[in-house]
This record gives structure tokens, C-alpha cells and sequence, in this order.
């Protein structure tokens, strides 16, 4: 029984750290979609939208000395590990036993 509520609570961890997990990635789409200039990605697709220069971080800011991309990284890949650690320390599953239940009308016709 005890062992069986050390299972439940690293459950319940694992599911605390997948639900911070998802705000991070949440919190840095947000990030991303409303402080980060558009950048053209190929030259055959132009950018046809400017941000404002007071709606976007500057380069300094968003990769130079401040790095909040590194930071937003960093702390997606923290998160991620802790993630795959509880995850590799939950115990193996046990192999399946089928439960056969058989209703008396079975029982009748001689089926049990």
C-alpha cells in the first residue's frame, strides 16, 4: 500500500511538471508572438509585416546581453529533463492479467 502511494505521488508529481512544462511553452509562444520582430526565414518568402519599434524587443534584449531567448531555452530544457527523469523513475508496468467475469446466463448454457 505504501509503495503503491510513492507510485501515486510521482505520478502526481510527473503531472505538476508536465503542467509547468506547458506553461513554459505557453508563456514563451506568448513571448515570442508579441515581443519578437518578424525576421525573414527564406528569400523567397518576403516579410510583409512590421512590428513598431516600441512593440518589440531589441536584439540586445532578445539575444545580446539580456538573452531572453537563451533563458526561454534554458528553461524548456530544464523542465523537459525533470520531466524525462520522473518519467524514467516510474516503476515498470506490470504485465496484464486478463479478468474473465462470467454472467449467469453464460453459467446456464454450461459457457463457464
Amino acid at each position: 500500500m505504501i509503495q503503491e502511494l510513492s507510485h501515486m505521488d510521482r505520478i502526481t508529481q510527473l503531472q505538476d511538471e508536465i503542467q509547468q512544462l506547458l506553461t513554459i511553452m505557453s508563456s514563451s509562444i506568448a513571448y515570442l508572438t508579441s515581443r519578437a520582430n518578424f525576421v525573414q526565414v527564406s528569400e523567397e518568402v518576403p516579410i510583409t509585416k512590421q512590428r513598431n519599434p516600441d512593440k518589440f524587443d531589441p536584439p540586445d534584449v532578445f539575444e545580446g546581453k539580456f538573452a531572453n531567448k537563451k533563458e526561454l531555452v534554458t528553461d524548456l530544457a530544464v523542465k523537459a529533463k525533470q520531466v524525462e527523469y520522473l518519467i524514467q523513475s516510474l516503476p515498470e508496468p506490470e504485465p496484464c492479467r486478463a479478468v474473465v467475469v462470467v454472467s449467469s446466463p453464460a453459467r446456464s448454457l454450461g459457457w463457464s
